[in-house]
Formats: structure tokens, C-alpha cells, sequence
């Protein structure tokens, strides 16, 4: 709970003269703590404060606000926010923007809907339109000469005029959608309305900007404006960004709708999609075109399905293992900026009379020191086949490791890359895709993430240490013997 939160709290809002106090005295949260209690029932989050502040910081003339899903970042700009700047008529002439026109009414409808309902609005503000003269499904004007006009996307602003004002206000928001920002022709188009119809239809003087959305697409609307400067040099948009996760500290940002791990995860369930989850949750874009490994291209096999036995024999594995290893990616420090070293194992089996590589759940991925990462890999490897193998990237202090296992018994051989990250993931990208390569049903949440959010995600370790195996396993000729390190 913010001070805020808990100063409003002591107050009696049943007290009109306490109600006018709360609006003078705490801006836009007041208006929202006493009017709009319905659409804001939560303790709020983290960031609310600062997305509050931006939208009503007069100084700041172009905003942009990038939060996630459910982050009530359009309940506050596109209702809460013109609600309360008509009503104490802080501007004149405000043009909230959508995608497209059903969105569009939807909010107007809204908004009409609480100012002829919301019994406390209409006591404080009294009657603030006529709903015959002065409504229709895209507009309202209040009965103290602000209006309040909606447009959608790609619709004509420019030369705009209610009176003598020209829009003053302009919230645009979530104005694209995943299918609109496929092509560059739509995304270029996007802009060149934004740059020519919006920006030059407001007003030069005591005006605000306000663009709301999330990252769709690199190259859409809402990256190209995080990234245009003005002549001097400094940004056009004061952006924020609201993901769910702090990438710093990692911790949930919204503990009042997620107030735990089971929350967050159930909703990463409802969501399904991990690029979906990534885009919309976490503000990492992952654009399809830049994806080498697409959800559709993970192919699963049902966990404990090694343990199954032979209907004919059930003396018998129903899948007898032809081949089996590990491989590992270093990464020797434990401080919490550092990369993780991951090891990841897997299991060579003949189905369908086709050779798979089934990867096993749960793979080591952990900040540890050179010592932890030793003990890892044999800790590891102790519950593999006889005959399996360990391999290691070979380069710098990783070579020490791989001298390092072996006097602790276990088979290693050292891997030497010979193209980049990228690179190699494409190498085996076809492997993942014809289903040769095999994830369990659970258990590799981490490894998929880092798999379809490669070249966006934080960590790559998990990827770098299965494109080893695969390249090690299934392209053995490759791979030296004898103790001598391979390239891959």
C-alpha cells in the first residue's frame, strides 16, 4: 500500500466537502479513489504512482506508456484521466484514439455510462450532458463546453476544431494489433498517420500526447516512437515501461492481482502461448519473422514414457535407449548479473522407425562458481546410460572444466564453436522442427522460453547447451573421439 493509499483511507468520503478536498489535494488518484472505486478494487501496483504522475504532468507534452496486459494502464488514461480532466475542466477540446471504431464507441459508451450512473459523479458534478442533444456513439460534450471526440485509427484529425480549440488532449491507444503490424506497408502506414495527422492536428500550446500500448512488433508503432528524436537529440516521448517482472529485481511489480507464484503462473497458463506470455507480460518483442524456433515447431513426448515396457516382453523397455549424453554450457561466476551455467541431457530412442533425441526434464540451470559447476556436471551425468558423454565448449576456462570432470570419472569431451549463436541454433533448427528433437510435457518451461524468445530473452544459456547436444548426439561424425575436442 502507497501513503497515498493509506492517507485516503482515513478520510470520509461520505462528506461531499471531503470529496472535493480528496480531488484538489491528490489529483487524478483522488478522483479515481472516490469516484471509480468499482474499476480500481485492487491494492494498486507498483508502478500506478508513476503511470498517474506522467498522465498528469503538464510539462511533459508527448508520452508514451508501455505496460502489460491487464496493467490498468487504459482503465486510468482512456477513462479515469478523461474523466477527471473534462469534469474539472482542465482542457476543452479531448481526442481519444483506438484501433477501430467498435473499440472506439465501446469507450464513449463507457464513459457516458458513468456520468448518467455513478450517483456520487452526479451529486459532486451534477448533470454534466444531455444525453439527447449532446451525445452520439463516437462523441460527448459536457454541459461546461468540453468535448470529448473519438476517432480510430486511420481516421482524418487533422484540421480538427471544437470552437476556438484545436485537440488539446490526445490519448491513442493500443492502436495496432498483431495481424495490422505483420507488414512493413501497414506499419509504415501507422506512422505517416501519426506524423502527419496526429501530431500536427493539436494544439501547439497546453497540450498532451499520451500513446498507449504494448510491443507488438519491433518495428511498429509503439518501438519507432520509444526511439524518434526531436533536433536535439533527446527523445520525442517520455516513455515507461511496465512489465509485470522488474527485469532488475525480479520480482512482480502488481502483488495486489499477483500476489504470489501460483498466480503468476496460472495466468502463464490461461495465457498459454510463451511468445504470448513474453510479448504481453514481460515487453519482449518477439516478431515472428525474427523467431528461428516458432511454438509450432516444439514437438513433446509424454514424461516417464522411457520407463514404459514392452506389451510382448515385460521384462522389456518399450523404448530400449541407443545413445545417450550431456552437454554443457559454462558460465563461471555467481553474481546475480551473470549467465547461468546450464546442462542439458537427453536420451537417443528409435519411434515410428525414425532415430529422436528426447530431452529430459528439468535441466540444470544455475549461477554457480568453477567448483558448482563441476560438482554439476557430475551430479549430472551419474544417472545417465553407461557409455554416455559429457561435452563442454572449449574456450578459455571452460577447457580447465573439461580436464577437471574427467578426473572425476566422467566421460567429457571438449566442443569448439565455429559460428555464432544464431548461427548454430539455425544449424539445428531442423531437427527441432521435423520432431527429431523431443521436449517432455513439463519440466523445460525455461529451456522453450529461452528456445522461442532466442536473440529477446535475458539468458541463452539452456539454448547454447541444447544446440551443443543436439549437434553432439545426433551429428556425431562431427564430434572427435578419443579425448581430442571436435568443432561444431
Amino acid at each position: 500500500m502507497n501513503n497515498d493509499t493509506f492517507e485516503l483511507e482515513k478520510l470520509d468520503i461520505s462528506n461531499p466537502t471531503v470529496r472535493r478536498y480528496i480531488v484538489q489535494e491528490y489529483g487524478l488518484a483522488g478522483f479515481t479513489w472516490v469516484y471509480l472505486p468499482h474499476h480500481f478494487n485492487l491494492e494498486p501496483a507498483d508502478f500506478h504512482p508513476d503511470l498517474i504522475a506522467a498522465l498528469e504532468d503538464v510539462e511533459e507534452e508527448m508520452v508514451e506508456i508501455i505496460g502489460f496486459r491487464g496493467s490498468a494502464k487504459s482503465t486510468y488514461a482512456s477513462l479515469a484521466y478523461i474523466l477527471y480532466i473534462a469534469l474539472e475542466h482542465h482542457f476543452d477540446f479531448i481526442l481519444p484514439v483506438f484501433d477501430t471504431s467498435s473499440q472506439m464507441k465501446l469507450a464513449i459508451a463507457n464513459m457516458r455510462y458513468e456520468l448518467e450512473n455513478n450517483a456520487m459523479l452526479i451529486k459532486d458534478y451534477g448533470i454534466t450532458f444531455s444525453s439527447d442533444k449532446n451525445w452520439s456513439d463516437s462523441s460527448l460534450q459536457l454541459l461546461n463546453g468540453v468535448l470529448i471526440m473519438g476517432r480510430s485509427r486511420g481516421q482524418k484529425i487533422r484540421g480538427l476544431k471544437h470552437r476556438q480549440f484545436r485537440p488539446q488532449v490526445i490519448i491513442i491507444d493500443d492502436p495496432e494489433d498483431l495481424e495490422w503490424v505483420k507488414t512493413k506497408v501497414n506499419r509504415d502506414k501507422t506512422e505517416r498517420w501519426m506524423t502527419g495527422e496526429v501530431i500536427p492536428a493539436q494544439q501547439e500550446t497546453k497540450a498532451k500526447l499520451i500513446l498507449i500500448g504494448n510491443l507488438l512488433h519491433n518495428n511498429a508503432l509503439m518501438a519507432r516512437m520509444e526511439a524518434k528524436k526531436k533536433a536535439d537529440g533527446t527523445p520525442l516521448f517520455k516513455t515507461l515501461r511496465f512489465a509485470l517482472i522488474d527485469p532488475i529485481t525480479k520480482k512482480c511489480t502488481w502483488e495486489g492481482k499477483y500476489p504470489d507464484e501460483a498466480a503468476i503462473q496460472a495466468q502463464k497458463d490461461k495465457v498459454g502461448s510463451a511468445t504470448a506470455w513474453s510479448r504481453e507480460y514481460l515487453l519482449k518483442i518477439i516478431a515472428e519473422e525474427d523467431q528461428i524456433i516458432k511454438e509450432g515447431d516444439i514437438h513433446r513426448y509424454k514424461n516417464g514414457m522411457l520407463d514404459e515396457r514392452d506389451e510382448r516382453d515385460s521384462g522389456k523397455k518399450k523404448y530400449p535407449i541407443l545413445d545417450a549424453g550431456g552437454a554443457q554450457d559454462l558460465a563461471i561466476s555467481e553474481k546475480t548479473t551473470a549467465d547461468f551455467t546450464a546442462i542439458v541431457k537427453g536420451w537417443m530412442i528409435r519411434l515410428d522407425e525414425k532415430r529422436r533425441l528426447l530431452i529430459a526434464p528439468h535441466p540444470f540451470n544455475q549461477r554457480v562458481d568453477f567448483d558448482g559447476a563441476v560438482e554439476a556436471a557430475v551430479t549430472a551425468m551419474k544417472d545417465m546410460p553407461l557409455g554416455s558423454r559429457l561435452y563442454v565448449e572449449d574456450v578459455m576456462y571452460q577447457r580447465a572444466a573439461v580436464q577437471t570432470i574427467k578426473k572425476r570419472g566422467i566421460s567429457c569431451f571438449g566442443v569448439k564453436p565455429v559460428s555464432d549463436k544464431r548461427a548454430r541454433l539455425q544449424a539445428v533448427s531442423p531437427y527441432i522442427k521435423d520432431g527429431t528433437v523431443l521436449f517432455p510435457e513439463t519440466g523445460c518451461e525455461v529451456l522453450i522460453d529461452q528456445l522461442l524468445g532466442f536473440g529477446t530473452e535475458e539468458h541463452d544459456d539452456l539454448v547454447d547447451a541444447l544446440v551443443y547436444l543436439i549437434l553432439s548426439l545426433i551429428n556425431k561424425p562431427s564430434v572427435s573421439t578419443g579425448g581430442k575436442v571436435g568443432k561444431i
